[in-house]
């Protein structure tokens, strides 16, 4: 997730901040991806609840078509994704 949707949520009426994150994230390549930090949102509907986390990345947009353009990166819309 953006910074820029993060505040977003906050705006919206979500509650927290953005916490330290030691995760490192790489392309395919190996360069790495700016990460700004991480929050955690409990989600619920009716009775069920989940706790997720969401790691916040820097979302400059040219630095993305970068990597889409250099193949460094993909997206799947829709699906979890295969690890």
């Amino acid at each position: 997730m953006g910074q820029e949707d993060f505040q977003k949520l906050k705006s919206a009426g979500l509650k927290g901040d953005i916490e330290h994150c030691s995760r490192e994230l790489f392309a395919y390549d190996g360069s790495k991806i700016d990460v700004i930090g991480h929050f955690e949102a409990d989600i619920s509907v009716g009775k069920a609840k989940v706790t997720s986390s969401f790691v916040i990345l820097r979302m400059d947009v040219a630095y993305w078509v970068m990597l889409l353009q250099r193949n460094l990166v993909s997206f799947t819309l829709g699906q979890r994704p295969v690890f």
